[in-house]
């Protein structure tokens, strides 16, 4: 289950965002008025899932040439931990990611 996306200088969205999809629950939906974004969210999960779509990035941001501003698109899946097997290499990477993830505070975000 997909219960977030981050997104950064796509389309209608400026620097980082954090957009919650769902909270554990089985149901989203997305409402709103006109142009707040909510095509955008579904545009860049298509493009996650159908690569060969061209990424369609906020034109107004700064372009940069280093790392600190490169648009990007990251779901954030909600995994069952009982329905996944790691190796010992595997499961030392999911800690490392799980404990970065958890010092996140919601201040942090925009």
């Amino acid at each position: 289950m997909i219960v977030g996306i981050f997104l950064r200088h796509i389309k209608t969205y400026k620097g980082i965002n954090f957009i919650p999809l769902s909270d554990g629950e089985k149901f989203c939906g997305l409402v709103g008025n006109n142009g707040i974004g909510k095509s955008t969210i579904l545009e860049a999960l298509d493009k996650i899932f159908l690569s060969h779509k061209e990424w369609n990035i906020n034109l107004s941001h700064n372009k940069s040439q280093d790392d600190s501003n490169i648009p990007y698109i990251v779901p954030i899946f909600l995994i069952e931990k009982d329905k996944v097997t790691f190796d010992a290499k595997e499961l030392e990477v999911v800690q490392v990611i799980d404990k970065s993830i958890k010092q996140i505070k919601a201040t942090n975000l925009p």
